[in-house]
């Protein structure tokens, strides 16, 4: 079933997009299939994941259970070592989790991305083109890049980063984009989370280690008011009922966990959520289905 009236918006937030890969692991399950989405770091590879049909690929790529495909080095971090992006977008889809080029072409899902540009510190949003998967999946490890952890992603000679810095939940964009479209926004964060100021201390830090950039390191030290400021304006959004908000009610994981059955959980929990929240948010829709128990 297609659905296009509406819009999947896909929170980042590393380790803790296992939480979306339940989500729409059973909207696929369901054959369910919401024909325009955006993504953001982790919420990029949801999405093409989603995109392709390849129910459980995001899972498998979050919850590593052989050592030899581990990406995730915290104690590397300060060396924007902290993840092996080789590994994750060259050998994984090529390789130990192969993502499927065929029908990510063939998808009718409109795929937008949600990247930071190193220069000017601002977001931009990028409609990939599905004929050329390998340059998808070049602008999905820009988004994912997390900043000082991993090093910046040059696309046509303009460095980038993960797309959570300028733009976390991009839903403003969204609705400006596609003003008679229905929201649906899916956090990895509780609805009570917000971020703290930084620390003079820390703010000091990030600006010293990006000092090749310094309107990104402005962008990071601010980005906890941004932040909090989207999730005010995404919660007064849905008391209008202009949006529906799915987030975990239990504690995330940390951006960098590994821990298979602490992934396992946090997975089953978006799987279980969206299941029971399905025919709510078919109402919302204004779609009449029947669901499979």
């Amino acid at each position: 079933m297609k659905i296009d009236n509406a819009v999947l918006v896909l929170e980042g937030g590393a380790m803790r997009g296992v939480f979306t890969a339940g989500v729409l692991d059973y909207l696929m399950e369901q054959n369910i299939w919401i024909t325009k989405t955006i993504g953001v770091s982790a919420g990029s590879c949801n999405a093409i994941d989603y995109a392709s049909k390849q129910i459980g690929r995001s899972r498998d790529c979050m919850i590593v259970t052989k050592k030899e495909e581990q990406y995730l080095h915290p104690f590397r971090a300060l060396r924007s070592q902290g993840m092996d992006m080789e590994m994750l977008f060259d050998k994984y889809p090529h390789d130990l989790h192969p993502f499927d080029f065929e029908a990510y072409k063939d998808s009718e899902i409109t795929m937008e991305l949600d990247i930071t540009n190193c220069l000017n510190g601002k977001s931009e949003y990028v409609v990939l083109d599905h004929d050329d998967g390998e340059a998808s999946l070049a602008y999905c490890k820009a988004s994912c890049s997390m900043p000082i952890v991993c090093s910046p992603v040059m696309i046509h000679g303009i460095p980038y980063v993960d797309g959570g810095v300028a733009d976390s939940i991009p839903l403003k964009h969204v609705m400006e984009k596609y003003p008679n479209c229905k929201p649906i926004v899916i956090k990895t964060q509780m609805p009570t989370y917000r971020k703290t100021p930084l620390s003079k201390i820390k703010a000091k830090g990030i600006k010293r280690a990006l000092k090749k950039y310094p309107l990104l390191a402005e962008t990071i030290v601010k980005r906890p008011e941004a932040y909090n400021e989207e999730v005010e304006f995404i919660n007064e959004m849905e008391r209008q009922g202009k949006c529906y908000v799915m987030a975990p009610s239990m504690q995330p994981p940390t951006q960098m966990e590994k821990k298979e059955d602490v992934l396992t959980d946090f997975y089953q929990h978006g799987l279980n959520l969206m299941k029971s929240e399905l025919p709510l948010l078919l109402e919302y829709l204004g779609v009449d289905t029947q669901i499979e128990k």
